[in-house]
């Protein structure tokens, strides 16, 4: 069987489109990569730069995504035919996009992995990349024919690679979470000063942007801390609180002087920890508040995955825990 790596061509867009509906049906969580000439858009404007592996016959085998967000990259999409499968191509193409996003003169790039099964996951690990986060319960339920058919929400991983990686980094963390970003931090090979509380008074203003998904989540960026986030925030529990939307997550900036006086009214609202978003001067603390946990839906292929997810666990006394299986309380390491 032989195959070679390039970037897609206009006309194999429809061929792309259609391979997802063979692996996914119609359960694939980016909807608008069904779309022919959505696609032809992203590609074009180069908003998704797409790779792909052609067979054969000049048929597309699989793809893998790298979509620009700001100084990092996002290596997404990543998907080969059946029968093609085991065969290395999804390292390959995705070491071609991690190579491309160094060309590009990113800051850093990102993949965030399903956790109903590890092979993107062990991809990731063997390039360099570092478990940082879990989003649980992030997406509607995903059909992998021949691997996955699920039918509780699944979760995420995010795992981070530096280019061009920072020696140290100055950060506002809660005594809480410090042993557990120290581990995170650690794994990425950077070294963390802790700030003190900051005595300064809350300022009135915040900057924040609230965006909801076709998957019931809403995410809240946080970009200045001030006194109207809380009354922005309660309006979005509220919709939580009525089932309008699944899952909450927060991402606030460990370089803002309040993250120590907001964290304890964040917690108060019975949000708990996911994990950090790295960065060279834009490191975001991940909150999350979502109803129940599946542990064992969710697998983990690194230690630091699993100590991480832990920790998740463990911050959280009053979230519900749906075992399907009684035998152990933690995913195990695989």
């Amino acid at each position: 069987m032989g195959y070679y790596i390039r970037l897609i061509k206009p006309n194999e867009i429809p061929e792309i489109c259609d391979l997802i509906y063979q692996i996914y049906g119609d359960t694939y969580a980016y909807k608008n990569m069904y779309d022919k000439k959505n696609m032809e858009v992203l590609n074009k404007s180069k908003r998704l730069i797409s790779f792909v592996a052609i067979g054969d016959n000049e048929e597309v085998i699989a793809h893998v995504g790298l979509r620009i967000d700001g100084s990092q990259g996002e290596m997404s999409a990543a998907f080969v035919k059946k029968e093609y499968r085991r065969h290395n191509i999804l390292y390959e193409l995705s070491e071609k996009v991690v190579e491309y996003g160094k060309e590009l003169g990113l800051e850093a790039i990102y993949v965030i992995s399903i956790t109903s099964h590890i092979y993107s996951q062990k991809v990731a690990s063997k390039l360099g990349f570092k478990d940082c986060a879990f989003l649980i319960s992030c997406m509607e339920p995903m059909k992998f024919k021949g691997i996955i058919e699920k039918t509780v929400r699944e979760s995420l991983k995010v795992t981070y690679l530096f280019y061009d990686k920072p020696d140290y980094l100055e950060l506002y963390i809660p005594s809480s979470l410090q042993k557990v970003l120290n581990l995170i931090y650690t794994n990425l090979r950077i070294n963390v000063i802790p700030l003190p509380e900051s005595e300064e008074s809350i300022r009135e203003k915040s900057e924040i942007n609230i965006t909801y998904t076709d998957a019931s989540n809403c995410y809240v960026d946080i970009n200045r801390l001030g006194k109207d986030l809380l009354e922005e925030l309660n309006k979005v529990i509220t919709q939580y609180d009525n089932d309008f939307i699944s899952n909450i997550y927060l991402y606030i900036r460990l370089e803002d002087s309040l993250v120590h006086k907001f964290y304890e009214e964040f917690t108060s609202r019975d949000f708990f920890f996911a994990g950090i978003m790295p960065g060279k001067n834009n490191n975001r603390l991940i909150l999350q508040k979502v109803k129940e946990i599946h542990p064992d839906s969710i697998k983990i292929n690194s230690s630091i995955g699993n100590k991480i997810f832990q920790h998740i666990l463990e911050s959280k006394e009053n979230i519900t825990l749906v075992n399907e299986n009684k035998k152990h309380r933690y995913p195990k390491v695989i």
